[in-house]
């Protein structure tokens, strides 16, 4: 069973918070390539969630390329931290990526901030 934590105060919707603990999983090698994740009702009934926000999920994470759908019914992990870098995908990273920063500037963070965030966010994963 996969550790995960859903915080239904937070501003960040469901489906969004399983995407991204998932690629934190990913990332920090507790998921590897080629694992399989829990089928959408197994995933759904460990977290206390609702099937279709799981299914919602797993859609995105397989549109991102991270996972593969079989079935419709298994995921796999297809992703992995050490895979070659298409182009399109550094492009679309970094946009993503300048978009949070940008974002983060508005708001009142400094450069000096923004970095030290980052730096932090990056070493979590050694």
């Amino acid at each position: 069973m996969l550790q995960m934590k859903i915080d239904t105060n937070s501003q960040l919707q469901i489906y969004k918070q399983v995407v991204n603990q998932i690629i934190e999983l990913i990332a920090k090698g507790q998921i590897q390539h080629n694992d399989s994740l829990p089928s959408v009702r197994n995933m759904a009934k460990d977290i206390g969630i609702n099937i279709h926000t799981v299914s919602k999920s797993y859609h995105e994470l397989e549109k991102k390329g991270i996972i593969k759908m079989e079935n419709r019914v298994k995921a796999k992990v297809i992703a992995s931290s050490n895979q070659v870098i298409e182009e399109s995908k550094l492009h679309n990273f970094e946009l993503s990526i300048k978009n949070v920063m940008m974002e983060a500037y508005v708001m009142g963070f400094n450069k000096k901030k923004i970095s030290q965030s980052i730096t932090k966010i990056l070493d979590e994963l050694d």
